[in-house]
C-alpha cells in the first residue's frame, strides 16, 4: 500500500507554430469525398430506417447508442464487445482513410491517452453520432491529489477545479442546417463506477460541445489505526468521453474533428472554453484561472466528417 503526498507536479504544453502547409499539403483524406462517403453510407442502410418508432423508442435508443459510444471512448468496458454492440444494434461507423497528421499546436500530455473521434450512423433512425474520449495512461493523477489527514473509506474530496472532455471541429465547409438531437458526457474510475450528464457547458454543437466536470479521489482502504497512516484512492475522472447527436443533415456539415481535454488541480479552474471552428487550426481555446497547476491537450490526428 503506498502514502500519497500532495505533491503537485506541473505539465508543460509547449507551443508549436502552426505551418502554412498545414492546410495545403496533400494527403490521401484530401482526396476522399467525405459528403459522398455519409450519403453512401446512408444510402447503403436505407431499407433499415424506421419510421414508426416512438417518440419514446427514439429517446430511449439515442440514450443507449450515446452511452456505448462514450463507454467505448472513455476505455471502460471491453472495446471489441462494444463495437459488437453497436453493429447488432445497425449502428455503423464512418469509415474515411487514415490521416497523417503534419503539424500539431500542442504536445500531448504524456499521462493520457486521447482517442480519435469516432463517427457513427444509426440506421434506425437516420441520426449522425460523433464521440471522442480518453483515460489515463498512468497513476500520475494520484499527484495532483489533495491529503487526507483522516482517510476514512468513503471520504472524497475535489482535484481542483472543473475538468473538461469534449469534441471541436474545425476547417468546416459546407451548410449547418443539422439538429442537434442531444449530448451526452461521461466519466469514470475505471472501477465500475460512472457519472454521466445531458447538459454541456460549452458549445451549440456547430462547432463542437465540451463537458465540465469535477474530479474527485475517494478513499477505498486504508491501514487504520496504524500510527502511520496509509490509504488507497479511487479516481472519479479516470476515463471521459463526449457525444454528440445530429439530425440526418450533418451530412452536410464537413470538416476535421478532434477531442479535447482539460484537467486542474490545486485551486486552478477553467474559465471559458471557446469554439471557433471555421479555422485552418484546432477549433476550441481553454482558459484557465492560474498559468499553474492545469493543462489542456488534444488528440494528435484528425477525423474527418
Amino acid at each position: 500500500m503506498k502514502r500519497f503526498f500532495g505533491t503537485i507536479i506541473a505539465v508543460l504544453l509547449v507551443l508549436i507554430p502552426v505551418q502554412s502547409s498545414f492546410a495545403a499539403e496533400n494527403t490521401q483524406a484530401d482526396y476522399f469525398d467525405i459528403v459522398a462517403a455519409k450519403k453512401t453510407l446512408a444510402k447503403d442502410h436505407l431499407d433499415k430506417l424506421n419510421s414508426n418508432l416512438s417518440e419514446k423508442q427514439i429517446e430511449d435508443r439515442v440514450y443507449e447508442i450515446q452511452r456505448t459510444l462514450n463507454k467505448l471512448a472513455s476505455g471502460d468496458g471491453d472495446a471489441n464487445k462494444l463495437e459488437n454492440q453497436l453493429l447488432t444494434n445497425n449502428v455503423y461507423k464512418l469509415e474515411v482513410p487514415e490521416e497523417e497528421l503534419l503539424v500539431s499546436p500542442l504536445s500531448q500530455g504524456s499521462d493520457i491517452i486521447l482517442n480519435k473521434v469516432i463517427i457513427m450512423y444509426d440506421s434506425k433512425t437516420g441520426y449522425w453520432f460523433v464521440a471522442g474520449g480518453g483515460s489515463w495512461r498512468t497513476d500520475n493523477w494520484k499527484n495532483d491529489a489533495p491529503e487526507f489527514i483522516l482517510p476514512l473509506v468513503g471520504s472524497s474530496k475535489n482535484v481542483g477545479g472543473m475538468d473538461a472532455i469534449g469534441v471541436s471541429y474545425f476547417n468546416t465547409s459546407g451548410t449547418y442546417n443539422a439538429s442537434v438531437i442531444g449530448s451526452l458526457g461521461y466519466w469514470h474510475d475505471g472501477e465500475g463506477n460512472s457519472v454521466e450528464s445531458s447538459n454541456p457547458s460549452a458549445g451549440d454543437g456547430k462547432y463542437g460541445v465540451a463537458f465540465e466536470f469535477q474530479d474527485k479521489v475517494t478513499v477505498k482502504s486504508n491501514n487504520l489505526p496504524s500510527p502511520i497512516v496509509e490509504y488507497e484512492l479511487s479516481y472519479m475522472g479516470y476515463g471521459f468521453s463526449a457525444t454528440i447527436t445530429y439530425d440526418s443533415n450533418f451530412e452536410n456539415w464537413n470538416g476535421k474533428a478532434r477531442t479535447l481535454y482539460a484537467h486542474t488541480w490545486v485551486n486552478t479552474e477553467i474559465s471559458s472554453i471557446t469554439f471557433h471552428g471555421n479555422s485552418n487550426t484546432f477549433g476550441a481555446d481553454v482558459n484557465f484561472s492560474n498559468q499553474s497547476n492545469k493543462f489542456w491537450i488534444y488528440n494528435g490526428a484528425d477525423t474527418n466528417f
